[in-house]
């Protein structure tokens, strides 16, 4: 099994601002070389917040090459040759696809990838979640430095290659094969999301299917279900929600817009995109959302939009 594992750390909340990138590249279901670089980020700044995950500062990366610089380097040749896996690859993608800004105006291949939190929900069913490092322990791999860049390519690699062999598939077309999943895509023009049949069934089943008296108990809906086309659909976008909400949290809405690239405030204004309107919400806010012409979205509506 060929491919190579890709994870990216950012600065601030902007997809562009990669600051470390790591790379992981497997042959015949082995790591055999790595490449971590440190990324001067673009915008260059870094909120408190991410530093706090990552540990990377301005001081660490004040004098080290812009992305670009890295991406032509050979970095380039690196993808255009493989497959990638990322785990969430919804947010990676997103940051390489940001990062590369108008260059991808001249690129003349496809980025191909797939993501190990949409097979490993697939696959794992007794996890309590599917974080990587929830992953990692369930597979009795290593994950030393959880967001470091390089650490986390690396066991991203190793859970990709025991969920294929949980399938006895020895290729990455073979392990999709058996997923019967659709392989996602960077190209000059846009992309294509990775996604699975079985995610989206599963899915759609688990809302069809929840009495409401569960509703009612707040047996709600896991939205990284849903993270790919999440983000083909919020990202970049600015969101407001109100009210009260059935399936979900309000701080679990708020992470998965959040996570899909979204900018989310509180109050209505012209740049508000979509406001996604739960029960009891304010007057105010809806009359407001009406006469901006801003997208109203029920709480039914969102799930059927996520849902494809």
């Amino acid at each position: 099994m060929n491919f190579i594992a890709i994870d990216f750390e950012t600065a601030n909340s902007k997809r562009s601002s990669a600051c470390s990138i790591g790379v992981a590249i497997v042959k015949d279901g082995e790591v055999v070389d790595t490449h971590y670089e440190l990324i001067k980020p673009d915008p260059f700044y870094f909120d408190p917040f991410n530093t706090s995950i990552h540990g990377i500062s301005e001081e660490h990366v004040i004098d080290k090459p812009s992305f670009h610089d890295i991406y032509n380097s050979g970095l380039n040749e690196i993808i255009r040759n493989n497959i990638i896996v990322c785990h969430n690859a919804a947010f990676d993608m997103s940051v390489l696809r940001h990062a590369l800004g108008s260059s991808l105006d001249t690129l003349d291949h496809e980025i191909s990838y797939i993501c190990s939190l949409v097979i490993g929900k697939m696959l794992v069913e007794s996890a309590p979640n599917y974080k990587l490092p929830t992953l990692c322990r369930h597979f009795g791999i290593e994950l030393e430095n959880h967001h470091n860049a390089l650490d986390d390519a690396i066991a991203c690699a190793k859970l990709t290659t025991k969920l294929a062999e949980s399938l006895n598939a020895n290729s990455i077309e073979s392990f999709l094969e058996h997923l019967e999943c659709q392989i996602g895509a960077i190209t000059y023009d846009g992309y294509q999301p990775f996604s699975n049949s079985y995610s989206r069934f599963r899915s759609a089943n688990t809302v069809a299917n929840k009495p409401h008296s569960a509703i009612s108990l707040g047996v709600g809906l896991d939205l990284d279900d849903f993270m790919s086309i999440g983000s083909e659909l919020f990202e970049d976008r600015t969101v407001v929600y109100s009210g009260i909400f059935l399936l979900f949290e309000r701080s679990d809405l708020k992470a998965f817009l959040e996570e899909c690239g979204a900018k989310v405030t509180s109050s209505i204004s012209s740049k508000t995109d979509y406001l996604i309107a739960g029960d009891n919400m304010g007057p105010a806010k809806l009359e407001k959302a009406t006469k901006l012409g801003i997208n109203i979205i029920s709480e039914e509506e969102f799930i059927k939009m996520i849902n494809g």
